[in-house]
């Protein structure tokens, strides 16, 4: 329970319910949120909903007992935002008719307005039916308003697929073991992938990818082109002592991200030798300092470098700026 400690605070009771065997979250959402603050501060703590219930795999929010007022809120819905950090877990609101009545009208607001009569239930009881219903299904379609398909989620023996449909043709199709991310792509209204990506997780058959052999993160553009992603924030996981080599291996590198890593000024030197035509380098919060600087500049093709949390002198960053004026450099203010 989250206790209010300001007039925007937010209380928010949570049970765990054990439903036909599935480990499920009731959030009781209490209060009047009547204005901007109290409004922000529920949208806030919901978003930290996946952080705080890791072990849950499906989840209700009830506000039977709030006093929602919307309409007023913000250009981007409450439900849109709250979508993306609860996916890939099935969930519903649980609403009085006076809240379900603003949640409605939140959704309206999406360019791909959903069903709120999918999402909207009446009591907690029923909210969590159906999400233990999602959970078990083997395949869930999504549709907006006007029957189009804005979201497809499939059972494969690989995890589960969520495939999210655009307005303008474009989609995400990713696949996910539990809460963890294993690949990501997306398409063109044609179809062909403009961009994908892979994590260093396995599989639900535990079958390792490309991405856990190399220990990173990886993220290729249309044209093959890779960005090898070696932050543990991206990773889960600290970098490899062999990150070099595999640096060093990959095809097609374009983009290098080393932030919150123990690199040096020796690994940049290093990282250039090794891809003298790197055209992306991110450093943020490593023990990089100036005397890299002078080795950056000199990397003919480098568009991009991230700086934040770095000890670097004022006088070398001028430098490197006025030499590089058309590097783009950010996390340092002058």
């Amino acid at each position: 329970m989250t206790k209010p400690a300001n007039p925007a605070a937010v209380d928010l009771r949570a049970e765990t319910r054990v439903l036909t065997e599935l480990l499920l979250v009731v959030v009781s959402v209490h209060g009047v949120f009547d204005d901007h603050a109290r409004r922000a501060a529920l949208s806030h703590e919901l978003l930290q909903l996946p952080e705080r219930f890791k072990d849950a795999v499906g989840v209700v929010i009830d506000v039977t007992n709030a006093t929602l007022a919307l309409r007023a809120y913000m250009p981007v819905s409450l439900h849109v935002r709250l979508e993306p950090f609860l996916e890939p877990l099935p969930w519903a609101w649980a609403a009085s008719e006076a809240s379900a009545a603003e949640l409605a009208f939140d959704m309206s607001l999406s360019n791909e307005a959903p069903r709120a009569e999918a999402w909207i239930f009446a009591s907690v009881d029923e909210a969590l039916a159906e999400v233990a219903r999602q959970c078990k299904a083997a395949e869930i379609v999504e549709r907006s308003v006007g029957g189009a398909v804005l979201r497809r989620v499939q059972q494969e023996a690989r995890g589960l697929r969520v495939e999210r449909y655009v307005s303008d043709g474009t989609s995400v199709d990713t696949l996910w073991v539990g809460r963890s991310q294993i690949e990501s792509a997306l398409r063109d209204a044609d179809g062909n992938v403009t961009w994908r990506s892979e994590s260093p997780v396995l599989d639900a058959r535990g079958e390792a990818n490309a991405a856990c052999r190399a220990q990173a993160r990886l993220s290729f553009v249309q044209d093959g082109r890779l960005l090898l992603d070696l932050n543990p924030e991206s990773t889960g996981r600290p970098r490899s002592p062999d990150w070099l080599a595999t640096f060093r291996a990959a095809a097609k590198v374009f983009g290098l991200d080393l932030s919150n890593t123990p690199t040096t000024d020796a690994d940049v030197a290093d990282a250039l030798d090794a891809c003298p035509e790197l055209e992306s380098l991110t450093l943020d919060n490593t023990k990089v300092t100036s005397r890299s600087l002078e080795r950056i500049g000199a990397a003919p093709k480098l568009k991009y470098l991230g700086l934040e949390g770095c000890k670097v002198a004022r006088a070398k960053l001028k430098a490197l700026m006025k030499r590089r004026p058309e590097l783009q450099i950010s996390g340092v203010w002058l």
